[in-house]
């Protein structure tokens, strides 16, 4: 890079990117784009990638990305997302950096209308830790996205996020006498994670080497998301996270601008007020049931008060303060300093937390200006480095470490090669030998099941034609009973008929009498009336028995017909479901037992009141024929008399 005049740091990041520039004269100043919202001012962009349904055409990023259904590309990267899209790597990094390129390009000849940007401007490039992609790759993404005109180009080189926050460190741990051979340690606070990075600087006081590094998801978004969801509902935020992410940002924004100034004393704090229309205006269709009764009677204003801001902050102080503790274990305490970096680096009470913890374990802590953009000033410095080794006829040395570090660097992807191709090796093979017993298994299953299958259709065939045979013989059965009762049914009316014909003589009888007694029968008219009414009463009470009789029959019929049909019906679901045939069986016969039983009970009551009603009937003949008998007797006495006195 002789010819060098700007270097620009981009800062490709996990959940957000950005880039930062400056003059190789000056890089004491330098500049950051933020014009990535039109509602906020912040040098970062999410990394987001928003594609039409058959993710060829990339329809929008960055912060309009959010409002579409979008990919967060790092996540997608690195297999984290649930439903993968078909979308290539290439395509994906190509794709965003492209569009990121065109504000870096517009960006840089603005700044400086004469530059050659393909040959003036030595671009450096960050990507996060956890993604292990070669520098070729990087390449080759780069020049198809029109950051360089060729893959071969000098003005591009790849560095890890932590390799640029570390760099951005040692410059100001100098200032605290920090050596060759002593540790540092680089804590790094951002939205969603806690990165650790214990280094060893080395000779040249300008490189240092990971002794150890670690990562956790606490965090103060998720500490803010909770705070958010006791104010508005967990599937508010859900609905917020999915459908408005921008807006949700918006806000968070807006919060974690106060939480950094929050100093822990509770006489230094005020209330806080947010206007959640204001900041998030979609909130009023997400939020529901007694959350939303809540913001409508605070108006859409949510509070926060001391104790809201310490327990956000609390829990992501103490996870980091156990992060550091146990790494300054694993080191004997041998750090020489801490260095605070990140968004949550500038929090005062941050700041006094780990001061307080920490101040007699290392001898400095340091949080250098502008913490927040560590990752975009130390790529920044690390180009300034590359470009004055050049500059110092170091050409050779500067050589003999790229080269060495290229080899490194090749032996490092050749041994995660070679590990990747054993364990593929392993796996297929694994697989392959699971696949084959799992083979052989399915075939024993299956012939088992066959075997099995024929078993239970002989098992059910014999148990069908035994049931069909059962509810023949109880059809045979219930006919038998129905005969037995239509048989009953006229043989009662026999008996009727038979009674009816008596009383039709004994009333010829009568009459014949009646007419030898022309006088008697006149004045015993209206008596023969009355029980002639009576008897028709007793005739009209038999035949009324004989036709409920005749309904309930009919009706233990019906209900047999339908207990027949239920059978049948049964029958039919027996031979879908054999495994319940059993089971169904033993109801069947219970019910058709107390059927039968119920029946039984009814022919008894039958004969019982037919029993009763014939008894009845001859009680009230032979009271008739007393009564004549009486008459008669009356009347031969009045014959008697009446021939005395004459």
């Amino acid at each position: 890079m002789y010819d060098c005049r700007v270097i620009v740091g981009i800062e490709f990041g996990a959940t957000h990117s950005g880039f930062g520039y400056a003059n190789i004269s000056s890089t004491e100043d330098i500049s950051f784009y933020n014009q990535w919202s039109e509602r906020l001012r912040t040098i970062r962009v999410p990394t987001v990638l928003s594609y039409d349904d058959e993710y060829e055409n990339m329809q929008s990023w960055g912060y309009p990305a959010l409002e579409r259904n979008h990919v967060e590309l790092f996540k997608f990267l690195l297999g984290e997302l649930e439903n993968k899209p078909p979308l290539p790597r290439e395509k994906a990094i190509s794709d965003y950096l492209h569009e990121l390129s065109k504000i870096v390009k517009e960006k840089i000849c603005r700044r400086w209308e004469s530059i050659d940007f393909y040959n003036q401007v030595l671009i450096i490039l960050t990507i996060p830790d956890n993604y292990k992609i070669s520098t070729w790759d990087m390449r080759e993404y780069a020049f198809k996205a029109g950051l360089l005109n060729d893959c071969y180009s000098q003005n591009f080189k790849l560095i890890t996020e932590s390799e640029a926050t570390a760099l951005f460190c040692i410059k100001y741990l100098r200032k605290c006498n920090l050596s060759a051979g002593e540790k540092f340690m680089v804590v790094e606070c951002g939205d969603s994670t806690i990165n650790l990075t214990t280094r060893m600087l080395l000779i040249d006081e300008k490189l240092s080497v990971v002794l150890e590094q670690i990562e956790d998801n606490c965090a103060v978004v998720q500490e803010l998301l909770k705070f958010l969801e006791q104010k508005i509902g967990s599937s508010a935020v859900s609905l917020l996270r999915k459908h408005q992410p921008q807006q949700l940002q918006h806000l968070q924004s807006a919060i974690k601008s106060f939480l950094t100034e929050f100093t822990g004393t509770q006489s230094e704090s005020s209330l806080i007020e947010f206007d959640l229309k204001e900041h998030c205006p979609s909130i009023t269709e997400y939020c529901e049931g007694e959350y939303h009764d809540n913001m409508v009677r605070d108006d859409w204003r949510i509070k926060l008060e001391f104790d809201d801001v310490k327990a956000m902050v609390d829990p992501v102080i103490e996870r980091t303060i156990q992060l550091i503790d146990s790494q300054l274990h694993l080191r004997n305490n041998e750090c020489f300093a801490l260095s605070l970096v990140g968004k949550f680096a500038k929090s005062i009470y941050f700041q006094l937390r780990i001061g307080e913890t920490f101040n007699k374990r290392v001898q400095f802590i340091s949080v250098p200006l502008h913490p927040e953009s560590a990752i975009m000033r130390g790529a920044v410095l690390y180009g300034q480095n590359y470009v004055n080794m050049s500059d110092n006829d170091n050409i050779i040395e500067n050589i003999q470490f790229h080269l060495s570090q290229t080899i490194k660097r090749l032996d490092e992807e050749k041994k995660k090669l070679q590990e990747d191709y054993n364990d593929l090796t392993n796996k297929y093979n694994e697989e392959a030998n699971q696949h084959q017993i799992t083979v052989e298994n399915l075939k024993n299953d299956i012939e088992g099941l066959e075997t099995h299958i024929e078993d239970i259709n002989q098992l059910h065939q014999t148990r069908i034609k035994l049931q069909e045979q059962r509810e023949s013989q109880m059809q045979n059965k219930l006919q038998d009973e129905i005969q037995t009762l239509n048989n009953n049914l006229n043989k009662y009316k026999s008996l009727y008929e038979n009674l009816q014909e008596k009383y039709d003589d004994l009333t010829n009888k009568y009459n014949e009498e009646a007419n030898h007694h022309q006088i008697i029968v006149k004045n015993l008219e209206s008596d023969i009336k009355g029980l002639e009414n009576q008897i028709d009463d007793i005739n009209q009470q038999y035949q009324t028995k004989i036709k409920f009789q005749e309904q309930r029959e009919s009706q233990m019929q019906n209900k047999l017909q339908d207990e027949i049909q239920t059978l049948n019906n049964n029958l039919n679901e027996y031979k879908l479901l054999y495994g319940n045939l059993q089971e169904k069986h033993g109801d069947l016969t219970n019910k058709y037992n107390e059927d039968a039983n119920q029946h039984q009970i009814i022919v008894e009551k039958l004969k019982s009141d037919i029993k009763d009603t014939e008894e009845k009937y001859l009680k009230n003949i032979q009271e008739l024929e007393n009564q004549i008998n009486d008459i008669n007797q009356q009347y031969q006495n009045k014959i008697k008399l009446q021939e005395q006195r004459e």
